[in-house]
């Protein structure tokens, strides 16, 4: 069954042995998803940075562009807090 296709109620009951399986599909298609993207540079990091801070004008913005693309791709916001409103805008 594909993992968008599962009923939220199916982890209402407290299913361990479904949650570790589901758990364990997601993982491993994350790590497919990382090995298809490291085939295009368009997708590495280093170019993400570089595009970033070639934007800038100045010392102080290519400092706010890169840290801005980094935490883009890490921490949706400076605390690792995500709230409704904040991936609204994203």
């Amino acid at each position: 069954m594909p993992l968008a296709a599962l009923p939220l109620d199916k982890f209402t009951f407290y299913d361990l042995l479904l949650f570790r399986s589901v758990s364990k599909s997601f993982l491993t298609l994350i790590l497919d998803m990382d090995d298809v993207l490291y085939t295009d540079e368009h997708f590495l990091l280093g170019r993400w940075l570089e595009s970033a801070k070639a934007l800038a004008t100045n010392e102080d913005q290519r400092k706010l562009y890169e840290y801005n693309a980094r935490n883009q791709i890490t921490l949706w916001g400076p605390d690792a807090n995500v709230s409704c409103e904040d991936t609204s805008l994203s």
